[in-house]
């Protein structure tokens, strides 16, 4: 997996080449089959309606996402509900962390969405994650945390459009 950031007046954005988690295809005179990489962009950007809020631009052609693009919007506090949920439903993978909660308070927009960015980076290189349905829902939909730690519980069962 390969990646690469860029910083601008829109915010930040991480480009990254998602390698086919499954195995390669068979073909019919026997030899194995190509494999792809998958071009993702997250674009993270303060919202101009409210403070510490922050846009996410998602663009990828990767096949475990319904959407191919999506633009959704979360607070600082979604960010590490969501680095919980991860973490306390993949026990064995290693996860990529945000910086203090204190110190994204007392920092600039501009850097606060480069830090968010650079986590999503580290979260969507992950294989085992990319089929978290809380990462799904929260890149995708403008569900709440509590309906998707609801649809992570198995009491709803809600898709993306």
């Amino acid at each position: 997996m390969t990646g690469y950031s860029e910083n601008d007046e829109d915010g930040f954005e991480v480009q990254i080449d998602i390698e086919d988690g499954r195995e390669p295809l068979d073909t019919p005179d026997g030899t194995a089959g190509v494999e792809f990489d998958y071009n993702t962009s997250v674009r993270v950007k303060p919202s101009p309606d409210k403070n510490r809020t922050f846009m996410i631009e998602l663009g990828t052609t990767h096949y475990a996402f319904s959407c191919h693009k999506s633009c959704t919007t979360r607070t600082l506090d979604e960010f590490y509900q969501l680095q919980n949920i991860l973490k306390n439903h993949h026990l064995y993978v290693s996860m990529p962390k945000l910086p203090l909660k204190i110190f994204l308070f007392i920092s600039s927009k501009e850097y606060v969405s480069q830090e968010l960015a650079r986590f999503l980076f580290g979260v969507l290189t992950q294989k085992k994650l990319l089929s978290s349905k809380a990462l799904h829902l929260f890149l995708q939909t403008n569900y709440s945390m509590d309906i998707i730690m609801l649809n992570c519980e198995g009491v709803r069962d809600d898709v993306i459009a």
